[in-house]
């Protein structure tokens, strides 16, 4: 197969992207940087951009690779032609029932890929990042191709977990692998970039890619973190091996792209924990036909806007009707009143949060439209005489003469507010006549806030599961490991009995138990992690912290090489809302440079220093300090500032520019004064931010 036989303009793409495309195309401010962050949530559609951008037709562009420009010489309109012939081949494709599966799951790795290739890049000072998430996008476009041209023989292989049999059956079946060929297109449309590199040799060992370019690193190790095929174990060493990056970074990393991409998921519609969606099954096509038959409202009800769901129910609101002038009445079961919550244009928000309207009949126009079911205007025939003042306090509120109640009101029947809008009569007269889009908005903002409370007990519920469960394992684990160190203390005590009482070997043996029982009370509070469900997440003992790290290096790297550790901690130093993985990072990496600065005999300094005072705001100092020979100049000018590393084969040169990002991420400074004469001495710089409790 080659690159003319490939139905690129009918590679399967996600319904809910087109969509969103479409939408987005006749929107007149809409800016190209929105258009690219929406076609590149789906490989397809960004391969057939890709693929246009490149030919003969747009020849004179071709120099120009980056994707947002590629997108101003291709123009909105045939942006919105591209997305609208795909979305009616889609609708009118015959893929089998679970077609849909295979392309979702493809979809989600394809996605979660390009997110972490992303953040890594970011991490690591790759000066393009955008480069790396469009690598990762297109990792599996190879898949996407086998499964349009050979859905039938394909799908069997792309289930195999197995990625060199899935490799290998691709090979016996068509020729090439899937990364072969998603790297034999990318080649023929960026002939120039290291893009069809960083594809083709994805599953590549760390060690056969440590030599390649930055890009096929990234590529490689994002894979991996995404889409396994190594073993936990492996996967250290090798992110270790290519970026120097610790287990605790590394799964942050990995969690912030699946935050990501589960963030992408609900944005379209898919449930949170939904792992492989049908994205193109019959359900899915035929939402597409009736979204795109009513584009008007469904270009409103924008999952991914920020903002709470009523913000941006509310929101919609005025952008579906133009009615800016709109608030949220919460309904509070347990005191059966409807509370004063969100708005919109200038009401007082002191004002509203003071309202409480009891739900019951003939009292007010919105408990009023609550109990009904229905919406209730000012003007409506028929209404009773409301006997309480609270109409003519909202008219007041929101400073218009008429008023208009729209009960938010489950199928099931369960009341969860009312929106009530301020209006001129005339506007309310023509917002009248578009009852039947009142009632389909209304539907879909009750859907939005059901699965909004849905997934928060979701939530809540595996949160206070995995804490248990954390808590009972910690406590079984503390308790095992408590048995063989009693087993140790006793035969020490054995032996000290053996031994005259001024032996030399008492005093090391003294030293012996006193560390085991330090030991002991580390797992004893160890047993306590998790009993106290209040503990903030955050909260992180920066002085301990450092004792633990010093700790461990003592007996590994400073054991090894010679090399003393003094620690002087200031223990003023409160409990500080930061990143525990990333300040075991940033030391980690501190420590480590340190260390092969510094011959046999060296030493190391850790101090702490609270209330460090700069430009008015409050801060908390760390330092980490050597007597070594201290940094050559040339180096110290481009210290944060990826470099080829003069450490040798093992190193990648990346230490301190992980630790300058990381330290950016805390909103913290860091700075270095090394001379020959004094050695190195970094300073960061961490606000000062106290963690409750």
């Amino acid at each position: 197969m080659n690159a003319a036989e490939i139905r690129i303009n009918k590679l399967p793409s996600v319904p809910g992207v087109l969509l969103r495309l479409i939408e987005a195309c006749h929107q007149p401010e809409i800016s190209f940087d929105d258009i690219a962050d929406i076609i590149q949530q789906d490989a397809a559609l960004t391969t057939r951009i890709v693929a246009i951008g490149n030919s003969a037709a747009y020849a004179q562009w071709n120099e120009q690779r980056d994707f947002k420009t590629l997108l101003v010489a291709l123009g909105l309109d045939a942006i919105k032609t591209i997305a609208i012939t795909a979305a009616v081949q889609q609708f009118f494709s015959q893929f089998r029932d679970d077609a849909g599966s295979h392309i979702g799951t493809v979809w989600q790795r394809s996605l979660a890929c390009a997110y972490s290739a992303r953040r890594l890049a970011r991490l690591t000072d790759y000066p393009d990042p955008d480069e790396a998430y469009l690598a990762g996008l297109l990792h599996n476009l190879g898949q996407l191709v086998y499964l349009q041209e050979f859905k039938d023989r394909y799908d069997p292989i792309v289930e195999l977990e197995d990625q060199q049999e899935q490799a290998r059956r691709e090979k016996d079946d068509f020729g090439a692998t899937s990364t072969e060929m998603a790297a034999y297109l990318l080649q023929q449309w960026i002939p120039e970039s290291f893009l069809s590199d960083a594809v083709l040799f994805q599953r590549e060992s760390a060690d056969a890619v440590f030599d390649s370019p930055p890009l096929v690193r990234l590529i490689n190790l994002s894979h991996k973190l995404i889409e396994g095929g190594v073993s936990d174990q492996q996967l250290l060493d090798e992110a270790d091996r290519l970026f120097g990056l610790g287990g605790d970074v590394l799964e942050e990393l990995k969690s912030q792209a699946l935050q990501e991409l589960q963030a992408t998921l609900v944005s379209y519609g898919f449930e949170q924990d939904d792992r492989s969606p049908a994205v193109d099954d019959e359900q899915a096509r035929m939402a597409l036909g009736r979204q795109v038959r009513d584009a008007a409202l469904a270009g409103t009800l924008i999952h991914g806007m920020n903002g709470t769901p009523w913000q941006v129910i509310l929101r919609d609101f005025d952008i579906l009707f133009g009615v800016p002038v709109v608030a949220a009445l919460i309904y509070d079961p347990q005191e059966n009143v409807l509370r004063g919550s969100h708005s919109e244009s200038n009401i007082d928000p002191q004002r509203l949060r003071q309202l409480r309207l009891p739900l019951a009949a003939d009292r007010s126009l919105p408990a009023e439209a609550c109990l009904r079911g229905k919406p209730l205007s000012s003007i409506d025939p028929g209404l009773p005489s409301f006997a309480s003042v609270v109409n003519a306090q909202l008219q007041r509120l929101l400073g218009l003469p008429e008023l208009l109640a729209l009960p938010l009101v489950t199928p099931q029947g369960q009341r969860l507010g009312v929106l009530v809008a301020g209006l001129e009569r005339d506007q309310l007269e023509q917002l009248l006549l578009q009852r039947g889009l009142l009632e389909q908005f209304l539907s879909a903002a009750v859907e939005q806030l059901q699965a909004d409370n849905y997934r928060r007990q979701e939530r809540a519920s595996l949160l206070e599961i995995q804490a248990s469960n954390f808590h009972a394992q910690t406590r079984k684990l503390a308790h095992e490991a408590n048995n063989p160190l009693g087993v140790v203390k006793n035969y020490l005590q054995i032996l000290g009995m053996k031994l005259a009482d001024d032996h030399q070997a008492q005093e090391q043996i003294t030293l012996i138990k006193q560390e085991i029982d330090r030991v002991a009370g580390i797992l004893l509070r160890m047993r306590d992690i998790g009993s106290t469900a209040e503990e903030e997440e955050n909260a992180v003992e920066l002085n301990t912290l450092i004792e633990e790290i010093a700790t461990l290096f003592r007996m590994s790297l400073f054991a090894t090489h010679g090399i003393t550790c003094e620690l002087q901690l200031d223990d003023r130093i409160p409990r500080l809302r930061s990143n525990r993985n990333q300040l075991k990072q940033i030391l980690s990496n501190l420590l480590k440079n340190a260390v092969e600065a510094l011959d046999s005999g060296g030493n190391i300094h850790i101090e702490t220093n609270d209330s460090v005072n700069l430009d008015g705001r409050q801060y908390i100092q760390i330092v980490v300090a050597d007597n070594g020979p201290g940094i050559p100049p040339d180096v110290l000018d481009h210290i944060f500032t990826p470099v080829v590393s003069r450490k040798g084969p093992p190193h990648s040169g990346l230490g301190l520019v992980i630790v300058k990002n990381l330290v950016s991420e805390l909103k913290g400074s860091i700075i270095v004064h090394s001379t020959e004469e004094s050695g190195t001495r970094f300073e960061i710089l961490l606000p000062r931010d106290r963690a409750n409790g």
